[in-house]
């Protein structure tokens, strides 16, 4: 993920999703250019057709939701939480295609 801002670099993400043997685990790695490394990983489930992680850390929750869609593109949607999941509030969304 790369957002400008005024024309300038923002922000950079990188995700990294790892599935369980089965794949009835999953895991998120998150990583962005704000310089905070996770301590772990971000636990995942499938709500319904969703992929659903939720990161936490000193400074609040993220919730990370990955919905597939059936051109092959995917929506993911981020919302913060600072009051322990009480209150969510839209961080960002977006929709994502492979390109060559």
């Amino acid at each position: 993920y790369r957002e400008q801002r005024d024309g300038k670099p923002a922000l950079q993400a990188h995700a990294v999703i790892a599935a369980g043997p089965e794949h009835d685990r999953f895991e998120l790695f998150w990583f962005d250019s704000y310089g905070f490394v996770p301590s772990a990983p971000a636990p995942g489930h499938w709500d319904g057709k969703r992929l659903v992680f939720l990161r936490s850390s000193p400074r609040g929750q993220t919730r990370h939701v990955y919905t597939p869609k059936d051109d092959g593109s995917y929506t993911l949607a981020l919302e913060s939480s600072f009051d322990g999941g009480v209150q969510w509030e839209a961080v960002m969304s977006g929709t994502y295609r492979r390109i060559a």
